[in-house]
């Protein structure tokens, strides 16, 4: 029991860590510019899960109307990602969690797989953002 104390309590780090990193603003909007007059915040569920670590987080935050998917969560939680060339960011490792082999962390946008990619995907309403470590899909 006591070789899964330091696994209970990294997941506690990481899940107090991305909870007190809610609590800032959303990052600003590329090249600095002001929010277009009329535009609202939307409210964005963040959740991450890996049954096989026995992780979970669930946490809600204010962003700007047309906020990046990819910044959202790279400013909210700590992330590891490599850059596909036709995808754009692919994502390792949330709250320093790595995808156990033979699965991949793969994410959803209100119960609808993101196929082409977090780096394309765009907040325009209050959404759900679900990761999940899956087994990859066949090409």
């Amino acid at each position: 029991m006591s070789s899964m104390r330091p696994l209970v309590r990294f997941a506690a780090t990481a899940a107090f860590l991305a909870l007190v990193s809610l609590g800032g603003s959303s990052p600003p909007s590329p090249g600095g510019e002001a929010r277009a007059a009329g535009k609202k915040d939307v409210a964005v569920t963040l959740k991450v899960s890996d049954k096989t670590a026995g992780f979970t987080l669930e946490a809600k935050k204010l962003v700007a109307a047309d906020s990046n998917a990819f910044d959202f969560v790279r400013h909210t939680i700590a992330v590891t990602y490599r850059t596909d060339p036709d995808v754009g960011p692919v994502i390792t490792s949330l709250c320093g969690i790595s995808a156990p082999r033979g699965l991949v962390w793969v994410v959803s946008l209100d119960g609808k797989p993101c196929k082409g990619g977090i780096g394309r995907v765009t907040f325009e309403k209050d959404a759900v953002l679900e990761w999940k470590t899956e087994k990859p899909e066949a090409p």
